[in-house]
């Protein structure tokens, strides 16, 4: 069991508690802005595999808590293995997808220019189309 600042602790409420944080966060090694969200689910499912193995853990009931981008993360670990993640808490999380949130914030960049929007919305069909985003020369 861990708690918040290493500081080992029992819930009260008789759970077990496994926080982890992301890559070259908390002390923890790596750099996160390396990895991309289905590398960290995986990273995420191992924590959560580490759990379920524990002496008095019941593995039909681990579940994530996912915090800000965590809630993007724990959606995906739990699709890629929903046989292993029993529940799932999303605190701050997200409300709408991935694409969505980037291409509002590159708008507030650009100051909600269209010429700039259009740019971006060419360029995201190309990619989820799989063709080279980059226009022809």
């Amino acid at each position: 069991m861990a708690g918040i600042g290493g500081q080992q602790q029992s819930p009260p409420c008789g759970a077990a508690v496994l926080a982890h944080d992301k890559p070259g966060c908390g002390g923890s090694p790596g750099d996160w802005r390396k990895q991309t969200f289905d590398d960290r689910a995986r990273e995420s499912l191992a924590a959560v595999e580490l759990l379920r193995v524990q002496p008095g853990v019941d593995p039909s009931r681990v579940g994530l808590l996912g915090i800000s981008q965590g809630g993007w993360i724990s959606y995906i670990a739990a699709s890629l293995a929903p046989e292993k993640v029993s529940h799932l808490v999303s605190v701050s999380g997200p409300g709408v997808s991935v694409a969505e949130q980037e291409r509002y914030r590159i708008g507030c960049a650009v100051g909600g220019n269209p010429e700039a929007l259009a740019w971006v919305d060419q360029r995201s069909r190309r990619l989820l189309a799989g063709e080279d985003p980059t226009p022809a020369a």
